[in-house]
């Protein structure tokens, strides 16, 4: 049984190219090999690797996917070397959009929030000084993610297009019709 949205369904609403950054162990552009669940950049975690399961398995029926933001995230440095990609992507590569917000804050409870929001909590914090400042703003948070966070999630992440709140494109492995640009290599 899928969860609510087919992903094939909502395709047709993402343009034709979009600018999309994904970071990688490997170099996209040599790698040909078939995506592997148990060497994955969180493989340790198993909040991530169950959402990632169903996600996979009942979601978007695949795991042969590429994970692409809209902005250079901060790298997660636990394999080296890193390898973050600019990708021109084509919308017949993209299998899924994601709401970010509802993965992150929805799926995992990390209590992230977009960009904006945090930058608009801390600046209504400003007068504030040390841990009185830490506790308004985690209010702050606390009240946003039980304002906007829906009660079922998972029927809430698969977005029609990329409008939603920190966008999130799964490709299709092997990536067909988007362009891979030479990545930036990242060693500590």
């Amino acid at each position: 049984m899928h969860d609510a949205g087919s992903p094939a369904r909502h395709m047709a609403n993402v343009g034709i190219e979009m600018k999309l950054f994904s970071e990688q162990g490997h170099d996209l552009r040599h790698f040909h090999d078939r995506r592997r669940r148990d060497l994955g950049t969180y493989a340790d975690d198993p909040t991530v690797t169950h959402a990632l399961t169903r996600l996979y398995d009942k979601v978007v029926m695949t795991d042969q996917v590429i994970w692409c933001s809209f902005d250079q995230l901060p790298f997660v440095p636990l394999e080296m070397p890193r390898f973050l990609h600019t990708i021109e992507a084509d919308r017949r590569d993209v299998l899924a959009v994601l709401d970010g917000f509802i993965w992150e804050s929805g799926i995992l409870r990390r209590r992230i929030v977009p960009a904006d929001v945090r930058e608009k909590i801390k600046a209504a914090c400003s007068t504030m000084v040390g841990a009185s400042r830490l506790r308004a703003i985690d209010q702050k948070i606390d009240d946003y993610l039980g304002r906007e966070l829906p009660t079922l999630p998972w029927s809430h992440l698969i977005r029609p297009d990329t409008t939603c709140r920190m966008p999130q494109v799964l490709l299709k492995w092997p990536i067909r019709f988007s362009r891979v640009g030479q990545p930036e290599v990242i060693q500590l």
